[in-house]
C-alpha cells in the first residue's frame, strides 16, 4: 500500500510524515529526494541548461532558482518537467509495503494514481503564513508560493482522508496517528 501525504506549503506535511516514521512505517519525502537529486549530474545539467542564472560554478543557488520559478509559471513548469520524472522514478523504485510518501505536488506531477490512499493536511491560511514567515519568507513571498500551488479545494477532491492541523502539534500527532491506524486496519 502506498500512502501519500499532501497539502500546501506550511501545512504540516513533514510533521505527519514524522508520525508515520514514529509508527515504524517506511517513509519518503519528495522534497528530500529532490535535495538528493541536486547532487545528480543529470539533474544539475538539466537545471543549468534551463536556468543558467541559478547556477554558480558547480552549485545550484536554490534561492535564485526559487525566485525564478515562483515568479514565472512557465519556468516553474520547466523545472517540474526536469524534477518530477526523476522524483517519481525514485518513489516507484521503492517497493516497501506499506510506504508513506510526502508529495506536495501530487497533482502537478501526475502521481495521484501511484497511491492507494491520499491524506490531505489542512491548516488555516494564517497559521501557514506564520510558519512560512518563521522559515524566513516574507509574507509577499509566502503568498506567492501558496498561489503557485494547486488549491486546497482541488486537493480535497483527491484526498481519501483529511487531517485538520488547526491546533497544536500534539493534537496534530494524535490525529495523524488515528488516520494511519484507520488506513492500515483496512
Amino acid at each position: 500500500m502506498k500512502i501519500a501525504i499532501i497539502g500546501g506549503i506550511g501545512s504540516g506535511k513533514s510533521e505527519v510524515l514524522e508520525v508515520a516514521d514514529s509508527l515504524r512505517l517506511h517513509t519518503l519525502s519528495a522534497d528530500y529526494i529532490n535535495a538528493e537529486l541536486l547532487g545528480s549530474l543529470d539533474y544539475f545539467y538539466g537545471i543549468k541548461d534551463a536556468f543558467p542564472n541559478a547556477v554558480e560554478g558547480t552549485t545550484i543557488n536554490k534561492r535564485i532558482l526559487a525566485n525564478i520559478i515562483f515568479s514565472d509559471t512557465e519556468a516553474r513548469l520547466k523545472l517540474n518537467e526536469i524534477a518530477h520524472p526523476m522524483i517519481l522514478q525514485r518513489i516507484r523504485e521503492d517497493k516497501t509495503d506499506p510506504i508513506v510518501v510526502e508529495i506536495p505536488l501530487i497533482i502537478e506531477s501526475g502521481a495521484r494514481d501511484m497511491f492507494d490512499e491520499v491524506i490531505l493536511v489542512h491548516t488555516p491560511m494564517l497559521k501557514r503564513l506564520k510558519r512560512l514567515k518563521a522559515r524566513g519568507l516574507s509574507v509577499k513571498d509566502a503568498i506567492k508560493r501558496i498561489k503557485a500551488q494547486v488549491s486546497e479545494r482541488e486537493l480535497r477532491k483527491i484526498a481519501t482522508a483529511v487531517i485538520n492541523n488547526g491546533g497544536n502539534l500534539d493534537r496534530l500527532r494524535k490525529r495523524a496517528k488515528a488516520v494511519f491506524e484507520k488506513i492500515l486496519s483496512k
